[in-house]
């Protein structure tokens, strides 16, 4: 999951975090999600595209739905919903880059709060939970920091980047 950053660890427990992504973990992970109200879509395996039609609009926190789907695609990836339907955000840092900025914003305004943050293919997610609207943005709060909220997803913790870097 998270490993100590200058900012401090802001690393929490998450579905999923541990890495352990076989069978019964991956769909655990999931239906942890959809209990807890985040609508979750599959993903192609390796991959950030969702193979259902309507994408992230058709994803479902239908526990029912997700265990036959996943337990029928044990090697999809998984997305998690963001924005007002689930009720996270995410902040998305990438590269050097998303960090060198992420820092830059930390030293002018203050650390990010601790959170659940799950290491990505290319840098971390931070979650946060929200009760309004966020709207999605690439490189508009800083180069290399994305945020993901309404109308949007993220790859959920557990998928394989296509690089075969775990998500955890």
């Amino acid at each position: 999951m998270s490993e100590r950053s200058k900012t401090g660890d802001r690393g929490r427990n998450a579905p999923g975090a541990s890495g352990k992504r076989h069978g019964s973990d991956k769909l655990n992970s999931i239906l942890l999600f959809a209990k807890n109200g985040v609508a979750v879509l599959p993903l192609v395996v390796r991959g950030k595209a969702p193979v259902i039609p309507g994408g992230v609009y058709s994803a479902t926190s239908r526990r029912k739905a997700l265990r036959k789907y996943f337990r029928a695609h044990a090697d999809a990836n998984y997305g998690l919903a963001t924005g007002g339907s689930s009720g996270i955000f995410v902040v998305d840092v990438d590269g050097q880059e998303g960090k060198d900025s992420l820092r830059a914003l930390e030293s002018k305004h203050g650390v990010l709060p601790s959170t659940v943050t799950i290491k990505t293919g290319r840098g971390r997610h931070y979650y946060f939970r929200t009760k309004v609207a966020v709207g999605n943005s690439a490189g508009s709060v800083a180069k290399g920091i994305d945020i993901r909220g309404d109308g949007g997803y993220v790859v959920g913790p557990g998928s394989i980047h296509e690089t075969g870097h775990v998500y955890r």
